[in-house]
Formats: C-alpha cells, structure tokens, sequence
C-alpha cells in the first residue's frame, strides 16, 4: 500500500499517458498467477508490480478529486473504490480507465475456458452484484424482444399482448422487482411451479406458458435459477433452454450462487 499511498500523497496534476490495449493486455496477462487449481499464494512483488501498472495507465487526476461515484461501506471496498477515484475514475471507457478494462476481458477470457462457446459470440459485461446483474440481463432480453420499448415505453404495448417474464416459483426476489423496475410489472411475472427438489418443473412447464398466452401475456425471457437463494437448487437449465429456443424466449440463467461452485450462469438469447 505504500506505492499507492505515496501516489495518493501528490498534489502535481500529470497527464494522461495512452498505452496500446494490446500492448496492455499483454503486460497484466504477464502478471497473472499460473496456478489454475487452487488459490495462488500471496506474492508480494507480483502485488507491487500490479498496482504499478494499474496507477501509471489510468487517469494523473488530482488526488482531491473524488469524481461523481460513493464510497464503499466495507473496509476493502473503500480501499478498491480509492484506488477507482483516485487512479482511475471512468471504467465505462478504455482511456478512461485502462487496466480496468483489460482485466475485465482477461476475466471474461477465462471464464468462457469454462463456458466453452466461440470467442466471437461471448461478451460479459461485470457488475456490482446478483441484482443489477439481473436487472442487466433482463433489460436486454425486453430490448431484444420488444425494441421500441426503450424509446416509447409500455404505451407503444396497449392493446396488444401484455410483456411478460417466466420464472420458477422459487427465484431471488430482485427478478421480481426488475420486472418493476424494467415497467414490465410484477403482474406479468408467470410463476412455473416447483418439484418435489426445488426445481421449475419441467411437466409443468409448457402448460403454465399456454396459460399466460390466453390471458393476452407474451412471455418474453425465461429465468432459471443456477443455484438458488433459499436451497440452492439447480434448475434443468437444458431442458429449459429446449423450450425457450422452441417458443423464441429469451433465457436467462442467474447463477449469482451456482458460477462460485463451479456451475455455469449467464444470460443467452
């Protein structure tokens, strides 16, 4: 923390140095661990060596200016988050916040060697938590499905069939509230039922999709659960997924608790 703390001590304003993505990619993948296994142990110069290469390519700004975000509650969050708005304050930009950015491809490199689909048809966009990873997903299953929905709002929907989401019985709570937050409403969530594990049931499936198709709901996105809140069971996220190709919904799978153990999560069109 010292090379960090005597980063922060200066009060010179520098200017912005750019570094080539790949010649930056190159250089954080250089400072990688090896061990793929188990948990690398703590390696004091690697340590150093990357908080150098993170502090000399994001932004010199002043080390008073806190930028437009807030602190973390949590003592390691507002260590990171100083590091954020003192090095590197813009992460949604390359020349805002290089190394940030480089990271996050490298981490969705390495999960896809998991995933296993085609480089060019993985994207993985990192967020603060389970809920806005939701809220994320689902808002570009409605933009995919229903593209006039962001410019115009439900409005452009009245008299026509009613947006609608499917989801087990069992699903975190914020699917519910994103369903709020999105305008869609939590009157258009189509509750699957449950078997005798905890899982959406798959007999139950089709009939409940039939039934909410003659209330005048379009089932637009199918959310499985790859481990859920309460008993952590796991969807039968093929067998969802037939069906979800089958009748052209969009599925998503929350894996906020199943992608630690080991399990798979996403959200696919």
């Amino acid at each position: 923390m010292a090379k960090l703390e005597k980063h922060l001590a200066g009060l010179s304003l520098k200017g912005l140095s750019l570094t080539e993505p790949a010649v930056l990619s190159r250089a954080a993948r250089a400072l990688m661990t090896t061990e793929r296994e188990h948990i690398a142990g703590y390696d004091e110069d690697r340590l150093a060596a990357i908080i150098d290469l993170y502090v000399r390519t994001g932004i010199q700004v002043h080390p008073r200016l806190h930028g437009p975000a807030v602190l973390q509650h949590r003592p390691a969050g507002r260590s990171h988050r100083l590091r954020q708005l003192r090095g590197q304050p813009a992460v949604v930009v390359l020349r805002g916040r290089p190394a940030p950015n480089v990271v996050e491809k490298i981490m969705a490199d390495e999960l896809n060697r998991f995933i296993g689909w085609p480089a060019d048809s993985f994207a993985m966009v990192t967020t603060s938590g389970g809920s806005p990873a939701n809220l994320t997903a689902m808002l570009a299953a409605r933009n995919d499905r229903f593209p006039g929905f962001w410019s115009e709002g439900s409005a452009a929907y009245l008299g026509r069939a009613r947006p609608a989401i499917a989801v087990g019985d069992d699903v975190h709570y914020s699917v519910s509230r994103t369903a709020g937050v999105m305008g869609i409403g939590e009157a258009q969530i189509v509750r699957l039922p449950l078997n005798a594990a905890q899982q959406i049931d798959m007999d139950a499936v089709r009939p409940a999709l039939d039934a909410a198709e003659r209330r005048g709901l379009r089932v637009f996105c199918l959310v499985a659960s790859a481990g859920t809140t309460s008993v952590g069971a796991f969807d039968p996220i093929d067998r969802l997924a037939e069906v979800a190709r089958e009748r052209d919904i969009w599925l998503h799978v929350d894996g906020a608790h199943g992608v630690p153990a080991g399990r798979w999560g996403s959200a696919v069109p």
